[in-house]
């Protein structure tokens, strides 16, 4: 599908920005969304700790909807 701001898509949604792919949990000023995959480098498994999981992004950022 096309590209979308986060605070468009309904909870529950997924989506993916730059190789990551999420669920959106849920959306206000900002989105609570969850990182369930990541792209298969060196950077992201070496620091898979921090990019997989529960995080806060702008509820104005730019993703495809899946």
């Amino acid at each position: 599908m096309g590209k979308i701001y986060l605070n468009k898509l309904k909870p529950g949604s997924g989506f993916k920005l730059n190789g990551l792919q999420g669920i959106l949990l849920k959306v206000g000023i900002n989105a609570e969304v969850l990182i369930t995959d990541i792209p298969n480098t060196y950077w992201h498994l070496s620091n898979e700790s921090y990019y997989r999981g529960r995080h806060t992004w702008s509820a104005k950022t730019l993703v495809e909807e899946l």
